[in-house]
């Protein structure tokens, strides 16, 4: 007789089968993949900056090159930039190639911040930590870098994750993981050491639940002392002498505030947002997610996951605190990027504790979460205003200006590697760098010495270093005047002749406009760029100020882009010369570049347009008058006229 096995008919009492796990991926892979979009869109926009041409320089400059510096005290670490060096003899060394391995260890960080909650979380914080690490202007920031923090950030997530396997599930293959990914954190940046009191604080709190692995984790621990031993040994003296340090520590100095500082930070990195009131808001957020570990009910949570994340925040930050107490200038929010991922990990067991027992708070609390840590995309991405230097442009201008006989005047070393970088045919560098020690008759001497042969110098410096130009710039008053000197966010392009020698330096606009305003600034010209022909592209216009007087005051300008009825079609409202270069401080005949996009409406169709201007002051609103030029309408000036051949794509506009 035959034997049959049949699968019992569903009844209303069946558990549903469980989701497969391909289906279950599907929303985590989307938002890796969001992840990384926000991380390469724009890559290359921006220049890089002094820190990242640095960096530049230690990857190009030749192995033997990089060896000799990395391993000099106050360097943070050679891995990253050894393996930087590898990276681009593969793909060069241009703005795109040398920020791409940020973008991946930015990326990765997303997946395995995924896994990690689900891990130490659930389903649902897991989601939502990977959602928060996609979209952290934070992360997204250091990704876009030539530095080492979005690796160090996923080495700290990596190391921590491996911790927690290997006490779990004991094993040589995985303790020997363990000791690989803290020992690649150290020597990434010095300040992956944090991970070892955090990590030793926690074993030592749960070695009754964790007693089959503690002769495991010993040995590792010991192992870990090994690797740390010639590092330490490097920075030794600069934690002696904490002036080789060349740091100012300007931050808070008690344990709330880089609390609250650090909290802030990891949200957003937009400077005018009230910080109070912000910090407050993603401390509650580290709190109630503490709370809804600590208190969850049982099977519901791992029991020492408060715990285990509460320790990564505090632990390394008292260290870093004990550190400050003793006169060290080391408290930086990118120095303690070991505590990020437990910070992502809270917020997002905070946001799943709400959605579970009051989802009318969710909402709100994620909007808000949404919204504070998106302003920093919504200032930079849609409205243009960047924060890094202009090298890219600042020395563009100076190669073009610029003649045999002339000479750069650098007022920080590093600087040099910025110039350097973009610079086609660099001129001979005077270093001024090391002068800012010595007295100063010394120091004139000197600079005396130094510039002699040459007609013409041209002083780069970056908005932050004005404290760098106060020792040199009596000497530059008496034996030379300002000729010319330009703004390029952040950067200026200053011409210093001889009394006898004759200027040769201008502004040169590809369209050439004469628009006074008020008696008090001046359009020189303007350059613009192709319109937009694909989605979310703006219309970037260059416009060329100069001051006719002292302004006294911050006045803005809108730029607008106008059809023969009036309807206006595109805008670019913001302050004259950028948000750096505020026009109070300006002196007569000062020259600034203002970069500004304008998003044109969708389906603007084609036709002759008028590009205009307003002028008028911040505080009141108040219109500055033009001054004896034709107006393009009630309000506006005329730069140009602009042909529209065809409509603008649907999708351009914000």
């Amino acid at each position: 007789m035959r034997l049959t096995l049949e699968r019992p008919a569903a009844t209303e009492t069946t558990p549903p089968a469980p989701r497969t796990g391909r289906r279950v991926l599907v929303l985590p892979a989307l938002v890796v993949l969001l992840g990384f979009v926000l991380r390469t869109v724009h890559l290359s926009y921006d220049s890089l900056d002094m820190d990242e041409a640095d960096g530049a320089a230690f990857v190009t400059a030749g192995l033997a090159a990089l060896l000799g510096r990395l391993f000099q005290q106050g360097e943070n670490g050679p891995l990253y930039f050894l393996l930087l060096g590898l990276w681009s003899q593969v793909a060069g060394a241009s703005e795109f190639a040398l920020r791409f391995p940020s973008v991946f260890f930015g990326t990765i960080f997303v997946a395995l911040s995924y896994a990690t909650a689900r891990r130490l979380l659930d389903q649902r914080a897991a989601l939502l930590a990977a959602l928060l690490a996609a979209g952290s202007t934070y992360l997204i920031h250091y990704a876009q870098m030539v530095k080492m923090y979005a690796l160090l950030a996923l080495l700290a997530l990596w190391a921590s994750y491996l911790l927690l396997l290997a006490l779990e599930r004991p094993g040589l293959r995985r303790w020997a993981a363990y000791v690989a990914a803290v020992s690649v954190a150290m020597y990434t940046h010095i300040f992956g050491v944090l991970l070892l009191p955090w990590h030793i604080s926690y074993v030592l709190l749960r070695s009754r639940a964790y007693r089959p692995a503690l002769r495991g984790w010993l040995a590792a621990t010991a192992l870990l002392t090994l690797p740390y031993i010639p590092l330490g040994l490097w920075h030794l003296d600069a934690l002696r002498t904490i002036s080789l340090l060349d740091r100012q520590f300007t931050g808070p100095q008690d344990l709330l505030g880089m609390l609250a500082t650090l909290a802030r930070e990891y949200g957003t990195r937009y400077d005018d947002l009230p910080r109070g009131a912000v910090a407050l808001f993603f401390v509650a957020l580290v709190g109630l997610g503490v709370l809804a570990l600590r208190f969850a009910r049982p099977g519901a949570r791992r029991p020492d996951a408060a715990l285990f994340l509460g320790l990564g925040i505090a632990v390394p930050l008292a260290v870093v605190f004990i550190l400050v107490r003793l006169g060290a200038p080391l408290f930086a929010s990118r120095y303690l990027m070991v505590t990020l991922p437990a910070f992502l990990l809270l917020w997002a067991a905070g946001l799943a504790a709400l959605s579970r027992r009051h989802l009318a708070l969710l909402l709100p609390a994620l909007g808000a979460f949404l919204a504070l840590n998106g302003v920093y995309l919504f200032i930079t991405d849609i409205q243009g205003v960047r924060y890094r230097e202009n090298w890219r442009e600042a020395v563009a201008y100076l190669d073009s200006v610029a003649q045999e006989g002339d000479a750069v005047l650098i007022l920080n070393s590093n600087i040099v590697n910025a110039y350097r970088y973009y610079s086609r045919e660099p001129l001979p560098v005077v270093d001024l760098g090391p002068l800012r020690g010595l007295e100063e008759d010394a120091r004139g001497r000197t600079l005396a010495a130094a510039t002699q042969p040459f007609r013409r110098l041209w002083v780069l410096f970056a908005y932050f270093e004005t404290p760098d130009y106060e020792p040199v710039r009596p000497w530059l008053e008496q034996q030379t005047h300002i000729q010319e000197q330009i703004w390029f966010r952040g950067v200026r392009v200053a011409e210093h002749v001889p009394p006898a020698v004759p200027s040769f330096a201008a502004p040169r606009p590809t369209t050439p406009v004469d628009l006074s305003f008020g008696r008090q600034v001046q359009v020189l010209g303007l350059d613009r760029g192709p319109l937009p022909r694909g989605l979310g592209q703006p219309w970037q216009v260059r416009l060329y100020w100069k001051a006719l007087a002292q302004p006294g005051a911050d006045y803005a300008a809108s730029l607008r882009l106008v059809d023969a009825a009036g309807t206006v079609w595109g805008r670019a409202d913001g302050p004259v010369g950028g948000a750096f270069h505020r026009t109070a401080g300006w002196q007569p005949g000062r020259v600034v570049p203002d970069e500004r996009k304008l998003w044109l409406a969708p389906g603007t169709p084609p036709g002759t347009y008028r590009l205009g201007l307003r002028v008028y002051r911040e505080d009141t609103q108040e219109r500055l008058p033009l001054d004896g030029a034709e107006a393009a309408g009630p309000e506006l000036a005329l730069l140009e006229t602009v042909v529209i051949e065809r409509p603008i794509p649907a999708g351009s506009g914000r």
